[in-house]
């Protein structure tokens, strides 16, 4: 049994046309009504042929139903409004669909669609200067899920988060990376940064002071590309934490 239902709604739409001497689209839209008694499917294909067929959209949508073929899918197609078309399926059918689809279990929905191609999934990737937000959670959720189903029709798919360790806010967490550093050494230093980026930049440093010997650190607040190479080890040390490995 094909579960490709609405290659087959378009399939048996354009049987219809074709019995009727309309023309027929190159492709069929479908969409699900909101509620349940305009079907379980709808198109408005109807409406979108009536200037090239030269009829009322109601009229095409008559022909259809009067031509539309007996199958198992469906039960029955009901015409609204100015043309609109309702499409009901079997009980039986989707009963049957519904056995298939638990038997298949785990295998239900995989294809070797892919035939191996590559795929590179970039999600996330959340500015690491600052806090993970729920727009992030949301990110990975959708991201983890479209990989999923890559690797299910037979792609070969590669995900990553891209850190973003460069730019103006990764400069100044550089620069609160400074600050910090030079506080914890007694010199006398200042942020010039926002509120924001000098509360991240002090407390990603808090823990770093301690496990740092006092001349290294010395010689490392003087040399920017060194400076940029600390922030960057705290940075990646940030995202560990907010993503809860070690």
């Amino acid at each position: 049994m094909s579960l490709n239902i609405t290659d087959s709604l378009s399939d048996a739409l354009r049987h219809a046309l074709d019995a009727a001497g309309l023309p027929a689209p190159s492709e069929v839209q479908w969409e699900i009504p909101r509620e349940s008694r305009h079907g379980d499917y709808a198109t408005n294909v109807a409406m979108t042929l009536a200037r090239e067929a030269r009829r009322p959209p109601r009229k095409i949508a008559e022909a259809i139903v009067a031509s539309f073929p007996k199958t198992a899918v469906v039960d029955r197609v009901e015409i609204a409004g100015p043309g609109f078309l309702n499409v009901f399926l079997s009980p039986a059918w989707c009963a049957e669909a519904l056995h298939e689809v638990l038997a298949a279990g785990e295998e239900y929905g995989r294809s070797d669609a892919g035939k191996g191609a590559r795929v590179l999934l970039e999600f996330v990737s959340a500015n690491p200067t600052g806090p993970l937000v729920i727009v992030n959670a949301r990110a990975a959720a959708v991201g983890d899920a479209l990989a999923r189903i890559f690797r299910a029709q037979g792609y070969a798919v590669e995900t990553q988060y891209y850190v973003n360790d460069a730019g103006n806010q990764f400069v100044a967490l550089a620069r609160s990376v400074d600050v910090r550093l030079r506080q914890a050494l007694g010199q006398p230093a200042e942020l010039e940064v926002t509120d924001d980026l000098k509360k991240e930049g002090l407390e990603a440093l808090s823990h770093w002071h301690d496990a740092s010997a006092d001349h290294d650190v010395t010689l490392l607040v003087y040399k920017d590309s060194v400076l940029v190479e600390v922030a960057d080890m705290v940075l990646r040390k940030q995202l560990r934490e907010k993503l809860g490995r070690k």
